[in-house]
C-alpha cells in the first residue's frame, strides 16, 4: 500500500494585533507567517520592550494620579464639613443671643411685675382694701429707733411686785427688757406653769401659750437669752430632760426639744408629753428654717397649730401604739436671729394667713463698740429661783416617782377675770382705729397678752380680791404686752413704714452712771432734799441728767458689788 503525500500546501495566514493603550502604542497586522515574522518581529519586541519598561512607569502615573483625585476629593469634603459646621456654630450662636435676649427680656418684665405686685402690696391690705393714709414706705427703721419710739409712747410699768421677773429685768440694760420679760413668760409658761388654765373671754380655758421670736443685729448680744435660760434658771431642767432623753424610756416625759428635730420624732415626743407643754430654744432661726425646709419637725404648721393646742396625727406602720392617734400639740419656744434672718423665715403670706400674729415679735438695740452690761443673779440668789421653779415644776407640770416614772400634774384652773376687763376695753379702743389690719388683728393679740398674764398671775402668787395692788400691776402689764404685740406686728407687717419716723426724732441719749456718781447720790438717796422730801430714783435722775432706770440699775449693782441686798 502506498501512500502519496502532497509536498504543497496553502500559504498560513495570521491576525495579530498590539496595544499599550488607553491611547498608547496601537497596532495590527494580517498575513502569511512568514511575512509576520519578517515585518512583525521586531514590532513585537519592541512592544514586549514598552510593556516591560514603560507600561509600569505609566501605571505608577496613573496610580499617583488617582491618588491625588482622592485627596483632592477628601480635602473638598473637609473644606465642604468645615463650612458645614461653621454654619452651624453660627446659627446656634445666634440662636443663643436671641434666647438669652428673649430670657433676660422675660426677666425684666418679672422684675417688673414683682415690683409691681409689691407696690400693691404695700398699699393694699390681704382683703384688698387701702391701708389709709399717711402709711407711706420708706426704709426700715433700725431696732434701736423703734425701741426708742415705744419705749416713749409706752413705757413698760412697774414690775417690781412680780417675783422672779423683777430679778431679772432690774439686771437687763433698758433696750433689752421688752425682750427678756418675753423670753422669760414663754420659759416659764412651759416649765413652770405647764398644765395651768384660765377662762378667757370667749369662755374657753386658755393655756400659758407663748411663741417669740428676737431679733438683733450680729453682736448686739442675742446669746445672753439662751444663757438665762440655759445656764442659769433652767439648768436644772435642761440637764433634767437630756438624761431622759438618752434613756429612751415611754414613761419619761421629755419637755425640751432641738431644733433640729426629725417630724418622726418630735411626733413621738408630743404624743408622749401627755398633754404638757414643749420647749425649744434657738439662736440662730436659720437653723430651724433650713431643718423645715428639709422635712424638719418644726415647720410653720406645726408652730400654727401649737399657739391653740391643736391636734396632730401620728398613725404608720413604723409607729409604737402606744403613740398611735391625735395628740394636742403645745409648743413655747424662743428663737433669734439678725433681722435678715427673721426676714427670711417669714414669707409675706405668714403675714396674711395669720401664722405670724401669733409670735410676740421682739427687738433688741444695735451695740457699738461696747457690751451691754447684765448683772444677773447668781449664787444663793439663783439657787433659791431654781428651787421655786421646782416646786412650781412638781405642782404644775410633773412628778417623778421613785422609779423614775414622771406622773404628770392635774389641770388647773386659776381665776383671771379680772384681766377681762381691761382686755375688752383695750381690744374696744383697737376697734375704733383707721388702721384696717389693727382692728383685724387686736383680739389675736389680746389672746397673746391674756396667755402672758396666765404666768405673770401664777409668778404673783395667784393674787385675789383682797390684793388689789398686786391685781393692778398684772392688768398694766398685760396691756403692756398687748401693746408691744401689736406695734411690733405692725412695724413688720408694713415692713417698716410703721409708725411714722416723725414720731422717733429728739429722743433722750442715755448714760451709765459713772462710780464716782454713784459713790456719791448713794448714801442721799432716800434722804430729805431742800425741800424736805425724799430724793427717790426719779428726783437723783433728775439732779444727775440721765433716765430714772439708769439710776436703779446703778444702785442695785452697787448693792450687790458691796454686800447690801
Amino acid at each position: 500500500m502506498s501512500r502519496k503525500i502532497s509536498q504543497t500546501s496553502a500559504p498560513s495566514t495570521i491576525k495579530a494585533r498590539a496595544g499599550i493603550g488607553p491611547g498608547g502604542v496601537r497596532g495590527s497586522y494580517e498575513g502569511t507567517v512568514s511575512s509576520f515574522w519578517k515585518i512583525g518581529g521586531p514590532v513585537v519586541g519592541i512592544t514586549v520592550a514598552v510593556g516591560l519598561i514603560v507600561l509600569p512607569k505609566i501605571r505608577k502615573k496613573l496610580v499617583k494620579v488617582k491618588i491625588g483625585n482622592e485627596i483632592l476629593k477628601s480635602e473638598l469634603k473637609k473644606d465642604e464639613a468645615r463650612e458645614n459646621s461653621r454654619i452651624k456654630k453660627d446659627e446656634a450662636e445666634q440662636q443663643c443671643d436671641l434666647d438669652i435676649r428673649k430670657a433676660k427680656g422675660l426677666s425684666q418684665v418679672k422684675i417688673d411685675e414683682t415690683r409691681a405686685l409689691l407696690g400693691i402690696r404695700r398699699e393694699l391690705d390681704p382683703m384688698g382694701k387701702n391701708m389709709g393714709q399717711g402709711q407711706n414706705p420708706h426704709e426700715e427703721t433700725s431696732l434701736e429707733k423703734w425701741l426708742q419710739w415705744f419705749n416713749r409712747e409706752f413705757p413698760m410699768p412697774c414690775h417690781s411686785a412680780i417675783p422672779h421677773i423683777s430679778t431679772i429685768l432690774d439686771g437687763c440694760p433698758e433696750g433689752f427688757r421688752p425682750a427678756m420679760l418675753f423670753h422669760l413668760l414663754g420659759g416659764y409658761g412651759a416649765l413652770a406653769f405647764s398644765n395651768v388654765r384660765a377662762r378667757y373671754l370667749d369662755g374657753r380655758c386658755h393655756s400659758p401659750s407663748l411663741q417669740v421670736i428676737i431679733e438683733g443685729g450680729q453682736g448686739s448680744g442675742k446669746s445672753v437669752f439662751k444663757d438665762v435660760y440655759e445656764q442659769d434658771l433652767f439648768q436644772r431642767v435642761v440637764m433634767d430632760n437630756r438624761l431622759k432623753s438618752r434613756t429612751g424610756r415611754t414613761d419619761r416625759i421629755v419637755q425640751i426639744v432641738g431644733t433640729d428635730i426629725s417630724k418622726s420624732r418630735l411626733m413621738e415626743v408630743i404624743a408622749n408629753s401627755r398633754g404638757l407643754s414643749l420647749y425649744a430654744m434657738e439662736t440662730e432661726i436659720d437653723t430651724i428654717r433650713k431643718s423645715a425646709s428639709k422635712g424638719g419637725g418644726l415647720s410653720s404648721d406645726l408652730l400654727r397649730k401649737a399657739f391653740s393646742g391643736e391636734t396632730v396625727s401620728l398613725d404608720n406602720k413604723h409607729t409604737r401604739d402606744d403613740c398611735r392617734g391625735d395628740f394636742s400639740v403645745r409648743l413655747n419656744y424662743t428663737f433669734t436671729g439678725t433681722p435678715g434672718a427673721v426676714g427670711r423665715f417669714f414669707t409675706d403670706e405668714d403675714y396674711e394667713n395669720g401664722t405670724a400674729s401669733r409670735i410676740c415679735f421682739c427687738a433688741i438695740p444695735e451695740q457699738d463698740r461696747s457690751i451691754p452690761e447684765f448683772d444677773l443673779p447668781e449664787g444663793e440668789e439663783l439657787e433659791r429661783m431654781c428651787d421655786q421653779l421646782g416646786e412650781w415644776r412638781e405642782k404644775y407640770c410633773l412628778k417623778t416617782a421613785e422609779d423614775g416614772t414622771d406622773i404628770p400634774a392635774d389641770e388647773y384652773l386659776t381665776d383671771l377675770s379680772y384681766v377681762h376687763g381691761p382686755l375688752d376695753n383695750w381690744i374696744g379702743e383697737q376697734k375704733k382705729a383707721d388702721d384696717r389690719m389693727r382692728r383685724i388683728v387686736s383680739p389675736r393679740m389680746a389672746t397673746i397678752a391674756f396667755h402672758a398674764a396666765i404666768v405673770l398671775h401664777m409668778l404673783a402668787g395667784e393674787p385675789g380680791e383682797d390684793n388689789p395692788k398686786m391685781r393692778k400691776a398684772v392688768c398694766k402689764l398685760t396691756i403692756y404686752i398687748a401693746n408691744h404685740c401689736m406695734e411690733r406686728f405692725l412695724h413688720k407687717y408694713y415692713k417698716g413704714a410703721y409708725p411714722e419716723m416723725e414720731k422717733m426724732a429728739d429722743l433722750p441719749q442715755k448714760r451709765k452712771l459713772t462710780d464716782e456718781e454713784i459713790e456719791c447720790w448713794y448714801p442721799l438717796w432716800h434722804t430729805p432734799g431742800e425741800d424736805g422730801q425724799p430724793l427717790g430714783y426719779g428726783r437723783i435722775a433728775k439732779l444727775i441728767g440721765v433716765d430714772r432706770d439708769s439710776v436703779k440699775n446703778a444702785f442695785k449693782r452697787y448693792e450687790r458689788r458691796n454686800g447690801l441686798r
